[in-house]
């Protein structure tokens, strides 16, 4: 619950410090005494977003500060959630300063305001006069009653669950979509697969074409070199091998008589021997080579053809060919790999889909068993603010297929006379009679809904008479469950508060400011007399006061 709220230098507040120590609080004062600025400081700190005209002094910062009492709501996880530190007194602060900027604090971690908001919603909810308009919002009617049913943890199953379907056919679109895509590029890949495989020659065999047609193309100059170094070796008139046997012949005589001879002309006959075998070699490669334009035009085709290949790939060599090949190759499979994913992403969004209807449907049956007694609840709650004839009903149907928040869709029907017809309660109500269903439904709401706080800004306009005090007494009812602050114009109301807080306005060193008083005794006596004759009290007034009062202990 609100214990308490600080605020300095917001709009025509100063400084103001104000306790909420209380369950049931009522807040009185004159229109325009600043009600209003009040609610809308509390705003801020739960985490409504910030206008800079809002600082009463310009050159100075407006600080927002409430403080929690957080003990008995289990919001342990909620703070997990966003890492923040569990305290049972947990303090909420809004800082705005004169560049327009804020700062949002949790605890005195610093948070953003989205996360602000989120934990301000788990504490306190403002309704104000325009806040019956939400009944016409399908999906606060849900909620609604979810709420009523208990339910709320089987509907967030549902919702993850239809998140889940959601982001699987998204998935699923996206490589139908790339499927579509790669169909032009399958087919250029298959056909540039097809010209590498087609075009490509074994590397051994490119590798042996090369180095042939580059002896095919010099066979002249290499027949040229072979009988230049045969006819020097052993064909000429003076040739190297007979020098050499006429020198090895010399060696002979010496040999004989010197071991050192006899070594060396071993080693000039084992030369002689070499030369031999390297002549006859040479004159064997000689009669291998052969001039054959037409071998030579038959290998220039082939490793044309790959040459062109590289030229076409821009590539700068054979191994970088071969390379392209086997990517292009490894693509091509990843197109069998996306039919594969598709089929098994199209099997598992129709498992999904089957189960997200049963889910829906059990859900659709968890909301229709409470509706019935839902809709006599508020019927009476209803009956009890002064329109006894009036039905309120909660009305079904189904939807063609399973939405974000599950099958149905619920509409609240309205009639308030009797043998009237049941309408749409956002057509058949009027601005005072909303108001009222709309209290009513908080009334219930109090009873099944974990929330620390509830802000009633005159939800009681419109109001007057003996309803006054009925529409006081439900909200003192729901303060068994909940904190209620209730912002009021009725006397019947206000003398209902177990603390009674005066909004006023007053002239401060030239300046207008807006103040909080808290009332008891004859102060409060006044007030309510005030609220009920005007500015003049009259003595009937005044005991009609303490009766309202004493009647309230």
């Amino acid at each position: 619950m609100l214990k308490e709220l600080s605020i300095k230098n917001y709009a025509i507040i100063e400084e103001l410090r104000v306790s909420f120590d209380s369950e049931f609080i009522t807040v009185t004062g004159e229109t325009g005494a600043g009600k209003s600025i009040l609610l809308g400081a509390l705003g801020l700190v739960l985490g409504e977003r910030a206008k800079l005209n809002i600082l009463g002094n310009p050159d100075q910062k407006a600080v927002i500060e409430a403080v929690f009492d957080v003990a008995e709501y289990n919001l342990q996880s909620v703070f997990d959630l966003h890492d923040l530190d569990y305290e049972r007194h947990t303090i909420l602060r809004r800082e705005i300063i004169p560049s327009g900027k804020s700062r949002s604090f949790v605890n005195d971690t610093p948070v953003k305001l989205d996360v602000l908001n989120a934990i301000a919603s788990k504490l306190v909810d403002i309704h104000s006069q325009n806040d019956s308009q939400t009944l016409k919002n399908a999906r606060y009617r849900l909620e609604l009653v979810d709420y009523f049913a208990g339910i709320e943890g089987e509907t967030n199953a549902y919702q993850n669950a239809y998140k889940e379907l959601k982001v699987l056919k998204k998935q699923l679109e996206d490589l139908r979509q790339k499927e579509r895509e790669a169909g032009e590029e399958e087919d250029f890949l298959q056909f540039k697969l097809n010209e590498l495989e087609e075009g490509l020659l074994p590397a051994e065999e490119f590798n042996g074409l090369e180095n042939r047609l580059k002896v095919l193309e010099h066979a002249e100059e290499i027949k040229s070199g072979l009988y230049g170094a045969v006819e020097l070796l052993s064909e000429s008139e003076e040739n190297a091998l007979s020098a050499l046997r006429s020198a090895g012949q010399s060696l002979q005589s010496a040999a004989e008589y010197k071991d050192e001879v006899k070594a060396l002309a071993g080693r000039l006959e084992s030369a002689l021997i070499e030369l031999e075998d390297l002549s006859n070699e040479l004159n064997a490669e000689y009669g291998e080579v052969e001039v054959d334009p037409a071998e030579r035009e038959i290998i220039k085709e082939k490793l044309d053809a790959v040459y062109a290949l590289q030229h076409k790939y821009r590539v700068n060599d054979f191994r970088e060919l071969e390379e392209l090949k086997n990517e292009t190759a490894e693509k091509l499979s990843g197109f069998t790999s996306l039919t594969n994913d598709i089929q098994e992403l199209e099997d598992l969004v129709n498992q999904k889909s089957r189960e997200l209807i049963e889910h829906a449907d059990a859900l659709s049956q968890a909301r229709r068993k409470p509706a019935a007694k839902l809709s006599k609840k508020i019927t009476s709650i209803v009956a009890s603010l002064g329109m006894e004839k009036a039905v309120f009903e909660v009305h079904f149907s189904t939807l063609p297929e399973p939405g974000p928040y599950g099958i149905d869709e619920v509409k609240f029907l309205f009639c308030a006379n009797l043998g009237g017809r049941l309408e749409d309660l956002s057509v058949a109500a009027s601005g005072g009679e909303l108001s009222r269903v709309m209290l009513a439904i908080k009334r219930i709401l109090s009873e099944h809904k974990n929330l620390p706080t509830v802000i009633f800004d005159e939800i009681d306009t419109g109001v007057s008479g003996s309803v006054a005090g009925k529409l006081a007494a439900v909200l003192s009812e729901m303060t068994q469950n909940m904190q209620v602050i209730a912002i009021t114009h009725l006397p019947q109301v206000a003398a209902k508060g177990k603390l009674h807080l005066n909004v006023h306005k007053h002239v401060k060193n030239g300046k207008t400011v807006t103040e909080v008083q808290p009332l008891s005794g004859d102060q409060r006596v006044n007030e309510l007399a005030g609220m009920l004759s005007g500015e003049q009290k009259t003595e009937a007034a005044i005991e009609n006061a303490k009766v309202l009062l004493k009647a309230a202990d």
